[in-house]
């Protein structure tokens, strides 16, 4: 038995812990390589080391950068080596999976193990003083009343304004260091938790399409299933898995009239987890991966997760050429991308009604739309946040600096004068007027 020294754990609790062994020696006795694979999926070994796909749902892990190795003491440690860094023992994974502290991390990890937890302890609640300040948590961002960021970003995805409302759209910027300069439009994640649906976690994509760090979550966050909550209708007999949220988005607007059909989405191509299998037990599921290598590997994953308990799986890949469901829209319409998500499932689909659109410019009736969701909206420069009524301001000189060092060119309204990169000669997505040739080029 474990000495303790005085003060430590009483007699009753040592009895009662039996001879299980002490904390330090259960962590370092975990086969690590097996514990990380039951949440990836299989992994490769190497020398003396094993490598994975890391299983941050934020990380695009494309070349297995997640190792496995025998620690200096004897005792194995995990470690990213590539964007998220995470570092850590078996319990440290465990938690960081979950998003849960050190406790539940260690209940679910003797679980995993096979050793009984012991009795909880519920330590005496700490007297709170009626003078103290109410605690504060820091969402991870703060929230920009952009309307035309959020006009510009429908507008290159061709969605409805209805979008915003229907999931929670916001503009934002991140509050990190290196995120300060960057806008960005918030997905949020839903969890049911106290009796409601309620934001718990989000993803958020980056407006400038630089292909760095695209998508971005809450720091060490593991997400649930994005619009997780159309699984909680009733009479449900199908659902697309589609990979990221703006599929998802898309995959909604082409089948949202198709009764009995729910539309979720995994936040990433290498994020699907085992335990969210039993969601579709029963149902037949179309998987909708990108088309491209890591939509292949996406879409064998979670084929694999569903096979025991889905009722019929199907794969629905983008036509050659097309990246994904979105782009797929964009160049042959939500009726195509319908036909692809529907054309296997065994039930009556009705016939596609496109979306009435009244006379007039699409975006520029939108923009009302979109308007309505915000209070008190300020649009601020995208470069130097200054309050302006355009997208880019004439004080910080934006229009005159290139992107990235890149030379490009801008076009500028010529009724509201709002600033874009390029499009000139088309439709402005604010107020409908023609786009001419900016007057300052950099």
């Amino acid at each position: 038995m474990t000495h303790y020294p005085k003060g430590g754990a009483s007699s009753t609790t040592l009895q009662a812990r039996g001879s299980m062994p002490p904390l330090r020696d259960f962590i370092a006795g975990i086969d690590l390589p097996q514990l990380v694979e039951h949440y990836t999926g299989p992994g490769k070994h190497s020398g003396g080391n094993y490598l994975f796909s890391c299983p941050n749902p934020d990380h695009y892990d494309a070349h297995a950068s997640f190792s496995v190795f025998m620690g200096k003491a004897g005792a194995w440690r995990c470690h990213c080596l590539s964007q998220c860094g995470h570092v850590g023992d078996a319990l440290d994974f465990v938690a960081w999976q979950l998003r849960c502290d050190k406790s539940a991390a260690l209940r679910e990890l003797r679980t995993w193990a096979g050793q009984p937890n012991p009795l909880p302890y519920s330590a005496p609640a700490k007297k709170v003083s009626k003078h103290a300040a109410p605690q504060k948590t820091d969402p991870g961002y703060t929230a920009i009343d952009d309307v035309a960021a959020m006009s510009d970003y429908l507008a290159s995805r061709q969605w409805p304004a209805e979008v915003v409302e229907a999931f929670g759209l916001r503009i934002v910027r991140l509050n990190r260091a290196t995120e300060r300069d960057t806008v960005r439009v918030l997905h949020p994640f839903n969890e049911y938790r106290e009796g409601e649906w309620r934001a718990t976690s989000w993803q958020a994509r980056r407006l400038d399409n630089v292909s760095e760090l695209r998508w971005l979550g809450p720091l060490g966050a593991s997400l649930p299933l994005y619009n997780l909550r159309a699984l909680d209708a009733e009479a449900l007999t199908a659902a697309i898995i589609c990979e990221g949220p703006a599929d998802t988005v898309t995959a909604w607007l082409a089948v949202r009239d198709v009764p009995g059909v729910a539309v979720v989405g995994v936040p990433g191509s290498q994020a699907w987890r085992s335990e969210w299998a039993a969601y579709f037990n029963g149902l037949a599921v179309v998987i909708a991966g990108d088309g491209d290598k890591a939509g292949a590997t996406f879409t064998t994953k979670v084929a694999g997760g569903l096979r025991a308990g889905a009722a019929l799986l199907v794969a629905a890949c983008p036509p050659e050429g097309v990246n994904d469901l979105t782009d797929m829209a964009k160049a042959h319409g939500l009726q195509a991308v319908r036909q692809l998500l529907t054309k296997a499932l065994p039930m009556q689909v009705p016939d596609f009604v496109p979306t009435a659109t009244p006379p007039g410019d699409v975006w520029a009736q939108q923009w009302a739309l979109i308007t309505s969701h915000f209070t008190n909206a300020v649009t601020v420069c995208r470069v130097c946040s200054t309050p302006t009524p355009h997208t880019y301001c004439d004080k910080c000189s934006a229009l005159t600096k290139g992107v990235h060092g890149k030379q490009v060119h801008w076009s500028q309204c010529d009724t509201c004068h709002e600033h874009s990169l390029a499009g000139h000669g088309k439709k402005c997505p604010r107020c409908g007027g023609a786009r001419v040739k900016a007057a300052v080029q950099p």
